[in-house]
């Protein structure tokens, strides 16, 4: 019996101990792991590289009263190291048969070498010491530009190539960008909206129908660029829905010129009776007063729309796809 207890034990020892090597043996393979991956974390590759962050950039510009241009930056990266300790450069250059050869480019059209500047010495991007950013910026001259037809569509493009570099090399597949522009005027955007409608037949019909809101109730109407001057509204009265859409029988015209603001009926929309209407520009706020007809009743409105954001913020990246 006591020989058995005594086996059993042994047993017993025996297999916590090979428990206690495999626990040890995972843990140091689980370390020189971690240390392997702290390692590649920390030493720089072999070879340094530039490259376009983005092939297919879609960039929309905010048009904006007072400035002769549209502005934005072009530039590359740099990888394989961990800390840029010298400075390199990437001589690029304009390369319209990238609208030939990359798939998807040919719908667009070149834009005008007249309407824009690249400022930048040489066509050479400089990534200074410390940075692994190299850029520079793009002028567009705004009357220009806003004059081109299509200039509010994915129309015109600036394709770009790398051709050489102090680094290394250039990334495979990543050495050309074409950035296709399009603008926007600053009043597009989204607004909240506040104010009352009533059924009209030369006076209020009947004013416990009236319909009030408030900023607190988040209504809010979506204003499109048509032109510098012009926007179409997403919505009239009472109609249209919390994220700015609306039938198209439901959206109007918004003229500001010169701070003056006038209404019109927009094509196949809802007929418009301007009552005037106005543009506080220190609070970016619309006053709108008009009658609108539908379903063979007539509705006068009074409306504030107040800009939720500057349209800029509302702005996010995206790409140009090729289908």
């Amino acid at each position: 019996m006591l020989d058995g207890n005594k086996n059993l034990i042994m047993r017993s020892l025996i297999k916590n101990q090979k428990t206690k090597i495999v626990s040890y043996l995972t843990v140091m393979v689980i370390f020189f792991g971690l240390v392997s991956c702290y390692d590649d974390y920390i030493k720089d590759y072999d070879y340094t590289a530039v490259y376009f962050g983005t092939q297919r950039p879609l960039r929309t510009l905010v048009a904006r009263t007072g400035s002769e241009y549209l502005e934005f930056r072009i530039g590359v990266a740099l990888g394989g190291v961990r800390e840029n300790v010298k400075g390199y450069t990437a001589e690029f250059m304009l390369d319209p048969e990238l609208l030939n050869t990359i798939d998807g480019a040919n719908k667009f059209t070149l834009l005008p070498e007249s309407c824009y500047s690249i400022e930048n010495a040489n066509n050479t991007f400089i990534i200074p010491k410390g940075k692994v950013l190299g850029d520079c910026p793009v002028k567009i001259n705004k009357n220009d530009f806003v004059n081109l037809p299509g200039s509010l569509d994915n129309t015109y493009a600036l394709p770009l190539r790398l051709l050489s570099t102090t680094a290394d090399s250039i990334r495979d597949g990543k050495d050309y960008t074409i950035i296709v522009i399009k603008y926007i005027d600053e009043h597009s955007g989204y607004y909240f909206k506040k104010g009352w409608q009533a059924e009209w037949d030369g006076t209020v019909i009947d004013p416990e129908t009236t319909i009030e809101y408030d900023l607190s109730e988040n209504k809010i109407r979506m204003l499109t660029t048509r032109s510098l001057t012009q926007y179409t509204m997403h919505g009239m009265g009472i109609h249209g829905n919390a994220n700015g859409t609306a039938d198209a029988g439901d959206r109007l015209l918004i003229n500001l010129v010169s701070g003056v603001v006038t209404l019109e009926t927009n094509s196949g929309s809802n007929v418009i009776e301007d009552l005037g209407s106005g543009y506080n520009p220190n609070e970016k706020l619309f006053i709108l007063n008009y009658i609108y007809t539908k379903g063979g009743k007539k509705y006068k409105v009074s409306e504030e729309l107040y800009l939720r954001q500057d349209v800029e913020k509302e702005l996010r990246f995206e790409p140009w796809l090729s289908k």
